[in-house]
């Protein structure tokens, strides 16, 4: 009994503060109606991404995803490893390809940035 409670309240307070999660219900709260350009950062980012796909869908037009080394996955838009915690040569790509991105937004794009820690 103590087991499958100590398990449930495990699993509970993980999914409380799943990124995933947390980034598609805030989102969904919020519905965009317009072109989303978007930049996420940190060990967080593949989760918050795809958190931000699963609110808005296919409104996400561009993205770029900076994870850590090791941080890759599968995901619907172009990633890049940058270095941590002392930047590299990853660092210096994701950084022109922000900038790319934030100057490719028109009017009316939403530029939406998710950082984590």
């Amino acid at each position: 009994m103590a087991r499958d409670l100590l398990t449930s309240l495990y699993w509970t307070a993980v999914k409380a503060v799943d990124p995933r999660l947390l980034v598609r219900d805030f989102l969904g709260a919020y519905p965009w109606p317009g072109p989303v350009k978007l930049l996420a950062v940190g060990k967080g980012a593949w989760a918050m991404a795809l958190g931000a796909r699963d609110a808005w869908g296919e409104r996400v037009e561009e993205a770029l995803v900076v994870v850590p080394p090791g941080g890759g996955r599968a995901l619907p838009w172009p990633w890049v490893e940058g270095g941590h915690p002392v930047p590299n040569e990853g660092s210096l790509e994701a950084g022109r390809r922000a900038l790319d991105l934030a100057r490719g937004a028109g009017e009316g794009d939403l530029f939406l940035f998710l950082l984590s820690g």
